[in-house]
């Protein structure tokens, strides 16, 4: 009787270490489903082969096309300038706006020292007939140090404005210096003179 018993509960505890291993077994079947479900859910949509979106070379033109606006400054600001070499870059600012921002050379023998911030910035004006281009240089323009001087001489009542009206020099941008009178910073209402100076790029040096 009792070795009947031991073959019974042998029997019985192997039928019930069976069961077990089976639903171990669906359960990891089941949860390896899941993942492989959710990875594939999430490869499905991760970007592939994301397209780069770039300019075409038509769109590239017409960024580099414009129009030169005619700047200008008020006579006392240019009269605040030391005589000395001043160089321009042009600078963009919003509102479709290309303008010169003036830096004046540090030192008695202008060694190439500057200050950190622009000693002069010009203002938006009318538009000019001036176009520029793929083939136009934006290099720096120059005023020297005695033409500094001389547009300051030349600033004496009634004129209270300096105006510079691009021109095209080659492929590089110059600016004709005029000096004028007016009420208010149209252009239309001004009065030019001609000071027979220019502001030229450099490099290369035109003068």
């Amino acid at each position: 009787m009792n070795r009947y018993f031991n073959f019974c509960g042998t029997a019985l505890f192997f039928f019930v270490l069976l069961s077990i291993s089976s639903c171990k077994d669906d359960k990891d079947e089941n949860t390896t489903g899941t993942n492989t479900s959710a990875i594939t859910s999430t490869d499905a949509t991760a970007p592939k082969n994301a397209a780069t979106t770039t300019a075409t070379d038509g769109q590239k033109s017409a960024a580099l096309t414009g129009t030169l606006d005619t700047l200008w400054i008020e006579a006392s600001e240019f009269k605040k300038l030391k005589q000395r070499k001043l160089v321009f870059s042009f600078a963009f600012r919003d509102t479709d706006t290309l303008t010169l921002y003036g830096w004046t050379c540090k030192g008695a023998i202008c060694v190439g020292s500057y200050n950190t911030d622009p000693d002069i910035k010009l203002k938006k004006g009318q538009p000019s007939t001036v176009s520029y281009g793929p083939n136009v240089i934006f290099g720096n323009i120059v005023l020297q140090g005695d033409d500094v001087k001389e547009i300051q001489r030349k600033l004496v009542a009634p004129y209270t404005y300096v105006i510079f009206i691009p021109k095209n020099l080659g492929e590089g941008i110059a600016y004709d210096i005029y000096i004028a009178s007016g009420k208010s910073a149209l252009i239309q209402d001004f009065a030019l003179e001609d000071t027979g100076i220019d502001a030229n790029p450099s490099p290369p040096k035109i003068y």
